[in-house]
C-alpha cells in the first residue's frame, strides 16, 4: 500500500454510506456513484502524499455484500464480513475502527465521519431486513462513540487526561441539526454538521470540499473549525444556482460548537419549565406558546422549531416575564459575537462563542431559518403521528434529561 506515515497534520475522513432503501424512498444507488467518483477525482489528483486519506463503507446496494474502500488506494476493497464486527450491531464502531487501522491519528491530526443516507425518525441508513426495516438509532450511534471512545483513549496518543473525540461528526441527511443530536453528541465529537431541513439529491460537493482539504492553502490543513466553515458555504453555493425544473430547491447546513451544548441544553430546560409553569398559570399564555412553535416551523411539513426563532417570538410576544428571560437566555446561547479568532479571550474573562458558528441557506423559503432546531410534533396537527416516534425520540438523552419532552408531547395530546 501507499506511504501515508506523514509528518505533518492530516485529515482522516470516514463516510459510512447507507444506500439502503424501502418503498417510497428515493433510489440513492445512481447518487452514491456519483459521491465516490468525486472523492476518487480529488484523491487520485492529490497522489498518495495529499494530507487526506478517505474511507468508505457501503451498505445497502441491491444485490451486493456491505463493503468497505479506501479511497485511491490499489486493491483496498474489502468485504464486510462479521468477523470485523457486524454481527453485534456495531457496523459503524466497526468501520471506524478499520479506517483507524490503516492511519492510526497522531497529535495534531483531525478527524471527519459523514453518516449518508436517509433519515427517518431519528436514525439513518434505514433499509429493508429480513426482519423489517431497521436503521442506526441515535442510542445505537452514540453507545458505539463511547465504546470508541474508551478503545482510543488506550490505543492511541492523546494529551494526558484528554478524552479522545471526533473531531466533526456530519450528516449528509435530512432533519440533523437539533439540539436534542448536539447534545447526544458532546461528549464524543467536537462540532456538528448538518442541516435542519432535507439535503437534496445528490448531496454534499464532495469534490469541491475535499479538494480543499488535499490542497491546503500555504501548505497549512484547515483547523476543524476552518473545514467547517468552507463545507456550510460550499454546500449552499452548490445549490443556489441550480434549476430544478425552473426551481430553486432550498437548502440549509450549519456547523455548531458542540462544546456550547451543555449550556444550551440548561438553558432549553429552563425555557421549557418556565413555559409550562406560565401555560399552567394563565390560558392566554397558552394560547400565546401554542401560536409562537407554529410561527417558528423550520419548513412546510416538517415536525421542527428553528430555536432561535421560537426564542424571539416568545421574547416579543410571551405574557410572561420569566418566559421572556428564558428565551433569550437561550437565544444568546446559539447566537452571540465571538471574537475568539482574534483575539483570544483569557479563560477568566468569561467570553464564549455561540452554539451555531455557520449557518448557510440559499433561498426565500430558509429565511427564517438560523442553525439549529427542536423537535415539535404538535405544529404538524392530527395528520401527523406523533406516536410512531416517540420511542425512538426517547432515545435522546436531552428528551428523558430535560422537560421538554414531556412538554411537546403534551400539546400533541392536546391536539
Amino acid at each position: 500500500m501507499e506511504d501515508v506515515d506523514r509528518a505533518d497534520p492530516r485529515w482522516t475522513v470516514m463516510v459510512f454510506m447507507g444506500a439502503g432503501d424501502i418503498e417510497g424512498d428515493a433510489d440513492l444507488a445512481p447518487y452514491l456513484k456519483k459521491d465516490i467518483r468525486e472523492m476518487e477525482s480529488v484523491i487520485t489528483k492529490g497522489g498518495p502524499k495529499a494530507p487526506v486519506n478517505v474511507f468508505l463503507e457501503i451498505h445497502g446496494l441491491r444485490g451486493l455484500d456491505p463493503v468497505r474502500q479506501w479511497v485511491g488506494v490499489k486493491d483496498s476493497q474489502e468485504p464486510v464480513t462479521p468477523a470485523s464486527g457486524e454481527v453485534d450491531g456495531k457496523p459503524i464502531l466497526a468501520f471506524i475502527d478499520w479506517a483507524l487501522s490503516k492511519v492510526p491519528p497522531r497529535p495534531g491530526d483531525h478527524t471527519l465521519l459523514v453518516l449518508w443516507g436517509h433519515a427517518y425518525r431519528f436514525a439513518i441508513g434505514r433499509e429493508e431486513t429480513p426482519t423489517g426495516v431497521d436503521a442506526v438509532d441515535v442510542g445505537e450511534f452514540a453507545a458505539a462513540l463511547r465504546e470508541l471512545q474508551a478503545r482510543a483513549q488506550q490505543q492511541y496518543e492523546f494529551e494526558p487526561g484528554a478524552m479522545p473525540r471526533l473531531d466533526i461528526v456530519g450528516f449528509d441527511a435530512c432533519d440533523i441539526s437539533t439540539l436534542e443530536l448536539a447534545n447526544q453528541l458532546q461528549p464524543f465529537a467536537r462540532y456538528l454538521i448538518g442541516s435542519q431541513i432535507g439535503i437534496p439529491l445528490p448531496g454534499w460537493p464532495y469534490d469541491t470540499i475535499l479538494d480543499r482539504l488535499s490542497n491546503p492553502r500555504d501548505g497549512r490543513p484547515m483547523s476543524p473549525p476552518d473545514f467547517g466553515r468552507f463545507a456550510v458555504r460550499k454546500f449552499c453555493e452548490e445549490y443556489a444556482f441550480k434549476d430544478f425544473d425552473g426551481r430553486t430547491l432550498p437548502v440549509s447546513l450549519t456547523l455548531l460548537d458542540l462544546d456550547k451544548a451543555p449550556e444550551a441544553f440548561d438553558a432549553a430546560e429552563a425555557l421549557a419549565g418556565a413555559i409550562a409553569r406560565a401555560c399552567g398559570e394563565d390560558a392566554g399564555e397558552l394560547e400565546t406558546v401554542i401560536e409562537q412553535f407554529a410561527a417558528s416551523q423550520t419548513i412546510e411539513g416538517k415536525p421542527f422549531i428553528d430555536v432561535a426563532d421560537f426564542c424571539l417570538n416568545l421574547s416579543r410576544r410571551s405574557l410572561s416575564a420569566d418566559v421572556r428571560i428564558e428565551a433569550a437566555r437561550l437565544g444568546n446561547i446559539l447566537i452571540r459575537p465571538s471574537l475568539d479568532a482574534i483575539n483570544p479571550p483569557k479563560p477568566e474573562e468569561g467570553v464564549r462563542g455561540s452554539l451555531i458558528v455557520e449557518h448557510g441557506r440559499n433561498a426565500h423559503q430558509t429565511a427564517k431559518l438560523h442553525g439549529v432546531s427542536l423537535y415539535a410534533p404538535h405544529i404538524l396537527g392530527e395528520d401527523y403521528d406523533w406516536r410512531a416516534s416517540r420511542f425512538w425520540y426517547q432515545k435522546f438523552d436531552f428528551t428523558g434529561e430535560t422537560f421538554w419532552c414531556r412538554l411537546v408531547h403534551v400539546l400533541s395530546e392536546g391536539n
